[in-house]
């Protein structure tokens, strides 16, 4: 599919431009906020497999801001054992150790139990049932070089993201003197991270780096200013609520495509970049899919939030000339 994009180009006007003719150099226009998704999943419930399971152990039924914070904080310096998970903080953080100590305490009714080594303390709660909870909810945690979001965290509602993301940060943010960032050695992570981000109004960068033992990290940067990095004759152009981001490199990959079509304007937002319907005349300017068109009256099924719709679909030229319902014979 070769859908087009929103580009600002070298005369500073907005263009849309279609995939393959996009180049090195050309500037995206990204969306930043606009994230508004209400709901959270329903979390799935476990049952025990021992019979001293179920003696103090509670289970959550709705996902609350503070388990979207400790879920956040797992991702950022959790660790996954045989016997159960482990966080880990610097041993003079008293508050922090006390909030987790709490959070879990509310939520499934566990008592951690602690592990020094020098300055690092490890909180370990050692229960078979919270890890089974975690997997069937699909919050399990991959090694660094795999982590993801999973599904089930980027269709959070609003408040619980920004929840997850401020847990994520105390555990693993950093800070210098001039910037606010976090680093990971997976490149799908960091991607998602800053798309995360933005959707919720907040920009951020990408910077690859190498790090003391030889390998590639990705670098997210908060940028205090969107238009730290924007020329200065282009400023004036970009809206409050848009970014810029300059193609430095194009590359063919594999995934699964979707044709999305929406009504009126025809565009929508895909990961921040402002993209638009493919739309074919000759399928009465409605997006043809993937599919080369063959009649000039044909029925198709689009898969919508409530169930499949059946939509007719006639050529456009069809429907200009009238002649809808007649056979070849009967208008030549």
């Amino acid at each position: 599919l070769n859908h087009k994009y929103k580009i600002l180009n070298s005369k500073n006007k907005y263009v849309w431009k279609q995939a393959d003719k996009l180049q090195i150099g050309d500037n995206l226009v990204i969306k930043l906020g606009g994230y508004y998704n209400p709901t959270t999943p329903f979390l799935k419930e476990t049952f025990p497999q021992h019979h001293n399971e179920a003696d103090t152990w509670k289970e959550p039924k709705f996902m609350t801001e503070d388990l979207a914070w400790f879920l956040g904080f797992f991702f950022g310096d959790g660790s996954w054992h045989n016997k159960g998970i482990r966080l880990h903080i610097h041993i003079e953080d008293i508050q922090l150790k006390d909030k987790i100590n709490t959070v879990i305490q509310q939520t499934f009714g566990l008592t951690p139990t602690n592990l020094i080594d020098d300055n690092l303390l490890s909180i370990c709660f050692n229960s078979q049932r919270l890890k089974r909870w975690i997997e069937i909810n699909n919050f399990k945690k991959e090694f660094s070089k795999n982590i993801t979001f999973p599904k089930t965290i980027r269709m959070f509602s609003k408040k619980h993201l920004i929840k997850f993301l401020e847990g994520f940060w105390d555990a693993d943010g950093s800070q210098s003197k001039n910037a606010k960032y976090v680093d990971t050695a997976s490149k799908e992570f960091a991607l998602q991270f800053q798309t995360i981000w933005r959707s919720l109004g907040i920009d951020c960068v990408i910077y690859p780096h190498t790090s003391g033992f030889g390998s590639i990290i990705y670098r997210v940067r908060f940028v205090p200013t969107r238009r730290q990095f924007i020329k200065k004759e282009q400023l004036s152009f970009i809206p409050e609520n848009c970014t810029l981001d300059q193609i430095s490199k194009i590359e063919d990959s594999f995934c699964n495509t979707y044709d999305l079509s929406v009504p009126e304007g025809n565009s929508y937002i895909a990961n921040g970049s402002i993209s638009h319907n493919t739309i074919s005349l000759s399928a009465d300017n409605v997006s043809s899919g993937l599919e080369p068109v063959f009649a000039h009256e044909y029925n198709r099924t689009i898969l919508t939030e409530n169930g499949p719709i059946v939509e007719p679909v006639i050529d456009y030229g069809v429907n200009f000339l009238g002649v809808r319902g007649r056979t070849t014979d009967t208008i030549s």
